[in-house]
């Protein structure tokens, strides 16, 4: 999820490092210059910039599964979204931003399409994409936002259905202005503003809430619709958006039910939010902090909870692209530009190949037996990579380099005969003095430009040197040209010794960047090679090939693992095994057919046509009992017919970016995405596996999608955790990440709600049982539809993780986001429940909490008089005095608080301090209204009227 900036990138960031180093840091300076480097840094090959008040570049792909049935008018109505999207930007930015140029990827099978053929973009890099519909969000735009407030999105996803002629045609009437639509969602992707509305029956951001003033007769509450808009109130009525008749009341929570929504009169002369209220024509700025535009901070929306109440423009105007801020310019064109983009038949590549002393001579001194020589390592991988992964007709070339670049292979069309002379002669690679990382780059750019790809291609970058070459060019010196040539680089450093600016080479040209540890299996750099190929044409979902299992055995006998084939996968079903230091093995395959494997360092694989869902056992022996070095076994299947399979991918919130720890507002979040198509896959095991330098076994935690930060949203499919186990060097640490996957009897496919199947649309003017509004903090309701996954295991690498200064973190107790009321039936009780912080983040136990509470919000937002002043739950207060002691992080938490010691017909405010060893963390804060049970049903709901509640209801604000 790295984007890019157009401004001089680094001139800006260095400017800031400047102030910084001036001046006295603030929280906000800091927060920008981490979002320029998210921002700035990725130069490569269409990278999205802002420059002189035009968004150049946003790159729009379309997914190979999206048929060309519909494809001159598909082209034509992004055309029409996206230039009423650009005019609504200039406005709602009041006069400072607008789109100037836009590129459009067609599907390579898109053939009767007349575009420009581009050399390694893929439908993965699009900042906006278009897929099948979604089961969740139907038809509608939504924004993927796995970051906090000001970070930027992972991209905007559409369905082609809503570009079809039939749709399209009804977008206004069904979603509202077009450009009003686009610039919502662009808000989120761009800047990390959240939406100003609340969604039918969710807990944490309800349709509707209760509002509370104090009077002269005490506590006064009003039932709401949670939008944020310039008007202290807006004409409405409630109905329900299934049934278009009057709404029930939720008996759990006295509440409308959730079924209920605002249906706002037609006269309202609205003007913000844009975030609140998309659809309503006419209502195009953001909310602020002035009078004409004001933004409600007490209200329980999601932008309030992540942006601690900032209104979203104060949160706009703090981006990067809005340095200098100056409203109601008169930019004399905004005039927005298109060029259609299909993918070249195969992306060209060039291997540039580290051969200087270091790569063989590593294993002098070194009191390890089995150390491996880093050259033999290399060889051995890429002669796999051409022998395996290459296929027929993709142009590669193959550069060597020590005091100067030596090209072997000029960028020349594979076949069976360039591919045998190619494995030959990196066979016969010998090392030399010197490591010129510089000029070894230009060899790899030579290359390219001669093969006549001008611009464009993947670079294959294998090294394991810091810069060694007196007078030569380094690698920040050749950079600039890279970048400019549009190549992206795969860099892959052998060891922590490998220069510390390798890194830099994928975080600009939004490439991807690898750590071999020394000491490792070969299934790392096999990963590296086979991460380049993510750069060919995009191809159906059902035509990829997924990875069920990939492990590495050490120093083993023999081994046997199962091997799960589920019922979306059975074709062209692979075995794999990459053998280092093999004796001689006997491999029993899935098919149960047996195989001798006697070459000591080779590959071993094995496919079968067609297998039937069910777990295989896969067994490797060794003949004479001696034990084999390295064994990397992979196993990959496709889909068994046009369902499409489950899919996972994972990374980091710090992507290519060195993550310095010395800076306490830096985490590093690991994510993972689990889908089936676009449908969310929940309740799946996700384990992260870290690797790191001379440690044998990698460190392992669970991700978790239950919406406590970092996760955003729960059980949409993303799954997150903190990694804090850092190794405590303030030197440059290396780490390599991989997520494996694994089906529970809990894990299902989220297909939507069941009165939603055929969906159109998020945030309509009117929902309808066709158009849901989806989603909030979470994506699952009682009415959703899911479907058993049954067994089946996924694995996926993530990349390298470079941390800085990790002896300097000192990181707080994780903050409890998801405070809520709950069991409000009960006669004897009610509840609050949470997911338990840990002392590091969301990790360990903390050392304790308190929940504090009071009749007075307004009393819960300064830190220091909550403790001083408030009262806070004790276990005389709860049936289970347990609950209010600190627990393993990652636990469900359900406090029940005796009832008779609150008064019936008030609201409660609750929030609970987290302690750690020299720091506390506070959570959001939850609104409980108390009431007695049995009166529950017969409450009828009025807009202005004081409600006298007969349950409990519970929401979310944050301050």
């Amino acid at each position: 999820g790295t984007k890019t900036l157009g401004f001089s990138g680094s001139l800006l960031i260095q400017d800031i490092r400047d102030l910084l180093a001036t001046s006295v840091l603030s929280l906000q300076l800091i927060r920008m210059l981490r979002v320029l480097q998210t921002l700035i840094l990725v130069s490569g090959a269409f990278a999205l910039k802002f420059t002189n008040h035009g968004y150049e570049d946003v790159l729009v792909t379309i997914s190979p599964d999206v048929p060309p049935t519909e494809a001159l008018t598909t082209i034509a109505n992004i055309e029409s979204w996206l230039k009423e999207g650009s005019d609504v930007l200039y406005q709602s930015s009041r006069r400072w931003a607008y789109i100037r140029s836009v590129k459009i990827l067609i599907p390579a099978t898109w053939t009767n399409i007349s575009a420009t053929s581009v050399d390694g973009i893929v439908y993965e890099d699009g900042d906006i994409r278009i897929n099948t519909k979604s089961g969740v969000y139907g038809n509608s735009p939504f924004t993927v936002q796995t970051g906090g407030c000001g970070d930027p999105g992972e991209y905007i996803q559409l369905s082609d259905e809503l570009f079809s002629r039939l749709t399209y045609g009804k977008l206004n009437e069904t979603y509202g202005p077009p450009g009003q639509v686009f610039v919502h969602e662009w808000a989120k992707y761009r800047y990390g503003v959240f939406e100003e509305h609340g969604y039918p029956g969710d807990e944490k951001y309800p349709m509707f809430y209760y509002k509370a003033e104090w009077t002269s007769e005490g506590q006064k509450n009003t039932i709401l619709p949670t939008f944020c808009t310039d008007a202290a109130s807006v004409n409405y009525k409630m109905e329900n958006m299934f049934t278009g008749g009057s709404c029930g009341t939720d008996q759990n929570t006295g509440m409308p039910d959730k079924n209920c929504i605002p249906v706002l009169d037609k006269n309202n002369t609205i003007k913000s939010s844009i975030m609140a209220i998309p659809y309503l024509d006419g209502n195009v700025q953001f909310c602020d902090d002035q009078e004409t535009y004001i933004h409600r901070s007490d209200i329980p929306t999601k932008h309030n909870d992540m942006c601690q109440g900032r209104s979203t423009f104060n949160v706009i105007k703090s981006h990067p692209d809005f340095v200098g801020y100056n409203p109601n310019n008169k930019i004399p064109d905004t005039t927005t530009y298109f060029e259609i983009l299909r993918p070249a038949a195969s992306s060209s590549f060039v291997m540039v190949l580290d051969a200087s002393l270091s790569m063989s001579d590593n294993c002098k001194n070194n009191p390890n037996p089995n150390c491996q020589v880093r050259l033999n390592r290399m060889k051995q991988s890429v002669k796999r990579w051409l022998t395996y992964d290459v296929d027929n007709g993709i142009p590669l070339g193959v550069v060597h380099f020590n005091r100067n670049p030596t090209t072997l292979l000029p960028l020349t069309v594979i076949d069976d005969k360039v591919r045998k002379d190619t494995i030959e002669k990196v066979d016969k690679l010998n090392t030399g003095s010197y490591t010129c990382l510089g000029s070894a780059l230009r060899g790899g750019l030579k290359v390219l430009t001669d093969g006549n790809v001008k611009h464009g291609g993947v670079m294959l970058f294998l090294t394991d040197g810091e810069f060694a070459c007196q007078g030569g060019e380094t690698i920040s010196k050749v950079l600039p040209d890279v970048v400019k040539q549009g190549v992206r680089v795969i860099a892959v450093a052998f060891s922590d010794k490998a220069d510390k600016e390798i890194i830099k080479l994928a975080e600009q040209t939004n490439g991807k960047a690898y750590f071999i540890p020394d000491d490792s299996g070969p299934e790392v750099i096999n990963t590296a090679l086979q991460a380049s190929l993510t750069y060919q044409p995009s191809v159906k979902s059902t035509e990829a090939d997924v990875i069920i299992f990939e492990k590495t055995f050490r120093s083993m006998k023999n081994f046997s693992v199962d091997v799960q084939i589920d019922k979306m996968l059975g074709k062209n079903v692979t075995v794999q095994i990459d053998f280092t230091g093999n004796p001689g093995s006997k491999i029993m395959l899935l098919d149960n057919t047996g195989k001798s494997f006697n070459t000591s360092d080779g590959v071993f694989q094995h496919t079968d046509p067609a297998l039937e869902p069910g777990s295989y056992g896969l067994t490797v022996n060794t003949f004479n009992g001696k034990p084999i070095s390295f064994a990397s076994v992979k196993v990959t299947s496709r889909a068994r017919g046009e369902t499409i399979p489950i899919t996972t991918r994972c990374w980091t919130n710090v992507g290519n970016s060195k993550a310095d720890l010395s800076n306490s507002n830096q985490k590093i979040a690991v994510i993972a995405e689990v889908l089936q198509g676009v449908n969310p896959v929940i309740g799946a095991r996700v384990i992260a596996n870290i690797e790191r330098e001379g440690v044998p076994e990698p460190l392992t935690f669970q991700l978790l999608d239950t919406g406590s930060e970092p996760d955003n949203v729960a059980d949409d499919g993303l799954y997150a955790r903190y990694f804090t186990n850092f190794d405590p060097n303030k030197d440059l640490t290396r780490y390599t990440l991989k997520c494996q996957v694994e089906g529970t009897d809990d894990s299902n496919i989220n297909q939507g709600f069941l009165n939603t199947r055929h969906s159109q649309k998020s945030l309509p003017s009117h929902p309808t049982a066709g158009s849901p509004i989806c989603c909030g903090s979470s994506t699952l309701r009682s009415d959703s539809s899911i479907y058993p996954t049954g067994d089946f295991s996924r694995s996926t690498a993530g990349g390298l993780i470079e941390v800085l200064n990790a002896n300097n973190v000192k990181y707080p107790p994780g903050r409890i986001t998801n405070l809520r009321g709950t069991e409000n039936q009960n006669p004897n009780y009610f509840g609050l429940s949470f997911t338990s912080p840990g002392l590091v983040l969301d990790s360990g136990i903390a050392n304790g909490m308190r929940v504090y509470y009071t009749l007075n919000s307004t009393l819960l937002t300064d830190q220091d008089q909550i403790i001083n002043n408030l009262p806070f739950l004790v276990p005389e207060d709860v049936q289970n005095g347990g609950s209010l002691a600190a627990q393993e992080a990652g636990t469900q938490i359900s406090i029940r608080i005796l009832r008779d010691k609150f008064d019936y017909g008030k609201q409660y405010f609750f929030r609970i301090v987290t302690f750690g060893d020299s720091f506390k963390t506070w959570s959001n804060i939850a609104r409980v209204f108390i009431q007695t049970p049995s009166q529950s049903a017969g409450v009828s709901l009025h807009c202005t009227a004081v409600l006298w509640l007969i349950s409990l209801v519970s929401f979310l604000i944050t301050h």
